[in-house]
């Protein structure tokens, strides 16, 4: 999606900001992964978070549902099932749409 076309934010990202802003304050708060926790994903999955740490810079959560799989570029190997871990983006698998319409993303429990 490109999000600034002629000095001006496009339609469509308008439109998916919208949606997140919508979707995270619906969810309100909610309380950070923990390893060894099973949680459910928007399709209706359960998936345990087998892992906590930094992914190039961001705070994250791996979990189960992910595998090894070659690296899209260059050579080795690359493992997903990630999520995000930080407040603002809770449960979004990385790399997706930010309002987390992707079916993979995790239900993080209310912080209330």
């Amino acid at each position: 999606m490109i999000v600034w076309q002629n000095g001006a934010y496009t339609p469509e990202y308008l439109a998916q900001e919208a949606r997140r802003k919508a979707f995270l304050e619906a969810r309100g708060p909610t309380k950070a992964f923990e390893v060894g926790k099973a949680y459910q994903t928007h399709e209706g999955k359960t998936v345990t978070c087998v892992e906590l740490g930094g992914f190039k810079g961001y705070e994250c959560a791996r979990f189960d549902d992910g595998e090894t799989v070659p690296a899209p570029i260059g050579e080795g190997t690359v493992t997903t099932g990630w999520r995000y871990n930080r407040d603002s983006d809770r449960g979004r698998c990385t790399g997706t749409a930010f309002d987390h319409s992707d079916p993979q993303c995790v239900i993080p429990e209310s912080a209330s």
